[in-house]
């Protein structure tokens, strides 16, 4: 036969076997699970297999001694033997083998994660715990669906127990707090520590549940509130449904959050606006398509520029972070930086110099190209002390010389001292931060290399 043909054939021959699997797996969870919960345990048990699978490819399959201490260590948390925790989930319909089985896919899975994208994948033991929780405490069950539904019925958090009168920020007029609004963010950013963290999950809380931390703030006396997230925007229809809430119920609050450029619209802005929202932190980074792409950002300059612009439109603040120093980085690209900087409607700015936190894809480039500076120590990698990096052509000190070159040159502007003389007379009891601030920032110059 012809080797088309014999492609034609094996094509065909794996998708026998594929479709064979398929329907066997289906007759299996169909003969566990419940009425009405067939779709669900079908593909959970897909999934399992599927780890399990690319677990045993990459060599990386979990022992039965490792699902068996991680079960004995919950069973002698809660007071049980082996035995007894056994028995416990039983009575609740849960059958042991089949949790082994679960928890066994979980730690594989987490292990083909580490080796294909070197992610440092944190927390196992305790993804499982919160998976077990809801069984253990008699609510049934311990679908992982149960536990994603708990975040609703945490109890709000205590602020009056917090001395929240002297939370004090300049440009705030009286006491702030914060709350927590969602975590986790989906975007692919080489140099960002939070999927180390949470990987590329994302946990919302729903707008009724914040309008009621939002009510019992007010009722205390708090007016100003920084919705604090990893990405405040992730979700539009529970921005928009909050928004539509504070509207209405005329909560009357001014907060501060933070967002993407590629994560708003002309409307979503329009709304926040008008609920109350008066600034915005955004991650710009760079002014140069090369280097945010390599970067893997997502968001280029062209975005950046129309959303700032329709969030001034709406009334509210921008205040931009930018980074100098990420892979490729050079003194034009910088150059390029600092003018994008200073053509954007921006309140305020702020110029880090690139920090490859352990457990970033960043953080792998550089200890591949031996990017890092001789002696580094983990606790110096910290974006807001100084700088790790040394590249060839472009050295630690040039990095700094040109993060503080960056600031001055956008800061030393009619617009932005203006916004400072605001910042300082915005509040009485802030006036003394305010010019600590100031003369900080004023001694970080006067230190500058020259050019």
């Amino acid at each position: 036969k012809s080797q088309a043909e014999l492609k034609k054939i094996q094509q065909e021959f794996i998708r026998d076997k594929q479709k064979a699997m398929m329907q066997q797996l289906q007759r299996e969870a169909q003969a566990q699970a419940a009425k009405g919960t067939e779709k669900k345990a079908i593909q959970e048990l897909v999934e399992e297999r599927l780890k399990l699978q690319a677990a045993k490819q990459n060599n990386v399959e979990a022992s039965d001694e490792q699902v068996t201490n991680i079960i004995s260590g919950i069973a002698q948390r809660n007071k049980m033997t082996a035995a007894q925790f056994a028995d416990h989930m039983a009575k609740r319909g849960v059958d042991i083998a089949t949790m082994r089985q679960r928890f066994k896919a979980m730690l594989s899975w987490n292990s083909v994660v580490r080796r294909r994208f070197g992610f440092q994948v944190q927390g196992t033991e305790r993804d499982i715990e919160r998976f077990v929780d809801p069984a253990l405490s008699g609510d049934g069950g311990g679908a992982a669906e149960n536990v994603i539904l708990n975040i609703q019925k945490v109890t709000l958090a205590m602020h009056e127990m917090l001395p929240w009168e002297k939370y004090r920020m300049p440009l705030i007029k009286g006491p702030f707090t914060f709350i927590v609004t969602s975590r986790g963010c989906p975007a692919g950013c080489t140099y960002c520590i939070k999927h180390v963290s949470y990987q590329f999950s994302v946990r919302l809380r729903s707008a009724e549940n914040i309008m009621q931390e939002l009510w019992k703030l007010k009722k205390m006396g708090l007016n100003n509130i920084h919705m604090y997230a990893d990405l405040f925007t992730v979700n539009r229809d529970q921005v928009m449904d909050l928004c539509k809430r504070m509207i209405d119920e005329k909560i009357n609050l001014r907060w501060t959050c933070n967002s993407r450029v590629d994560y708003v619209d002309e409307e979503m802005l329009a709304m926040m606006g008008k609920a109350g929202n008066w600034l915005i932190s955004w991650g710009i980074e760079s002014g140069s398509e090369q280097i945010l792409r390599h970067a893997r950002k997502g968001a280029y300059p062209d975005k950046a520029a129309r959303s700032l612009q329709w969030a001034r439109n709406a009334g509210i603040k921008n205040w931009g972070y930018f980074i100098i120093g990420l892979p490729g980085e050079t003194e034009e690209t910088i150059r390029q930086t600092i003018d994008f900087s200073k053509g954007l409607p921006l309140d305020i700015a702020l110029f880090h110099v690139a920090a490859p936190y352990p457990g970033t894809p960043f953080f792998f480039e550089v200890v591949k190209n031996g990017w890092f500076r001789p002696g580094t120590r983990w606790e110096h990698v910290d974006m807001d002390k100084g700088t790790v990096l040394d590249y060839e052509g472009l050295p630690a000190e040039r990095l700094l010389y040109w993060q503080r070159r960056a600031f001055r040159e956008w800061a030393l502007r009619p617009g932005p001292i203006m916004t400072y003389l605001k910042m300082v007379a915005s509040d009485i009891s802030t006036v003394k931060s305010a010019l600590s601030v100031g003369l900080q920032t004023l001694s970080w110059q006067v230190n500058r290399d020259e050019d």
